[in-house]
C-alpha cells in the first residue's frame, strides 16, 4: 500500500476529507449540466480537501507589506487567528494546515486549490512538494487577484493535496506523431468526429430525438463510437479513502 501518513503538529490541524465533486456553480448551471464533463467530475474528487474549521474574511489593500493583509472571523470563532496569516506580503494569504506529511519515496504532494473551486478575487497557488523527506509542515498559499475582500465559509477548501509520483516524470519523452501513423486510432477519430458532427446538426435543427438524449454519453459511459467497452481502468466514481487513526 502507497503510504501517506499525516502527524499533527498543531493544536489547530485542518480537518481532512476525500474530495467532494459538488460545487456551487456547477448546482446552478441549468439542469446541473456541468455534472455531465465526467473529467471534471473526476477531478473534483481525486484528492483530499483540508478544510476550513470557521467562516471569516480576508482584505487586501493593494500594498505588499505584510500588514497589507487583514483576516476577521464572521462567525465569532477565533481559530482563523491559529490557521490564517498574512507571512509574505504581497497580496499573498497564508494558510497551516497543521500537519508533517510523509509519502513513499520518490513521491510528494501536489498541493493547490480544490479542481473548479472559484473565489472571485483570489487565486489558490500551487506547489510540488516532497513529502518523502520533509520533517516539517508546509503552508498553502493563496494571492488576491486586486485589493479586496474575499469570504470563505466554514468547511470550504483551503487546500487539496494529490500524491504523485514525481520522479517519473523526467523520465517521459513526449512524442508527436502524424495521426496516419497510427491508422486504428484514426479510423476510431474519424468514427467519433463523423457521429459528433452529425450529432451537432441533428441538435441544431431539434431533432425530437436528439434534444431528448441531450448529450453524447461515450466518455460517461465507457464505450468507443462503435460501441465497444472502454478497458477497465476506465472511471466513473472515485472513492477516496477518509484518513484513519492509526492502530
Amino acid at each position: 500500500m502507497t503510504k501517506f501518513q499525516l502527524y499533527p503538529v498543531h493544536e489547530h490541524c485542518l480537518e481532512i476529507i476525500p474530495g467532494r465533486f459538488r460545487r456551487d456553480w456547477m448546482e446552478q448551471t441549468t439542469d446541473r449540466f456541468a455534472y455531465r464533463c465526467l473529467p471534471m467530475v473526476t477531478a473534483n474528487t481525486s484528492g483530499w480537501e483540508l478544510l476550513s474549521p470557521c467562516s471569516f474574511e480576508a482584505s487586501w489593500n493593494g500594498a505588499d507589506h505584510k500588514t497589507a493583509i487583514s483576516i476577521r472571523p464572521t462567525d465569532g470563532d477565533a481559530t482563523v487567528d491559529a490557521i490564517a496569516t498574512s507571512h509574505f506580503g504581497h497580496g499573498v494569504l497564508t494558510f497551516h494546515a497543521g500537519y508533517i506529511f510523509v509519502t513513499d519515496s520518490g513521491w510528494g504532494l501536489d498541493v493547490r486549490g480544490a479542481p473548479n473551486f472559484i473565489k472571485d478575487g483570489i487565486q489558490a497557488l500551487e506547489g510540488l512538494v516532497e513529502t518523502d523527506w520533509l520533517p516539517f509542515p508546509f503552508t498553502m498559499n493563496w494571492r488576491f487577484t486586486r485589493p479586496g475582500i474575499v469570504r470563505f465559509e466554514k468547511g470550504d477548501p483551503l487546500a487539496f493535496v494529490v500524491p504523485i509520483r514525481h520522479v517519473l516524470l523526467d523520465e517521459i519523452q513526449p512524442e508527436i506523431h502524424d495521426l496516419h501513423t497510427d491508422p486504428d486510432l484514426q479510423r476510431r477519430y474519424a468514427e467519433w468526429r463523423d457521429k459528433r458532427d452529425g450529432f451537432i446538426r441533428k441538435l441544431s435543427a431539434l431533432d425530437p430525438a436528439t434534444v431528448k438524449q441531450g448529450w453524447q454519453r461515450n466518455y460517461s459511459r465507457g464505450t468507443h463510437p462503435d460501441g465497444s467497452p472502454a478497458p477497465e481502468t476506465h472511471m466513473l466514481k472515485r472513492a477516496l479513502k477518509a484518513p484513519r487513526r492509526a492502530d
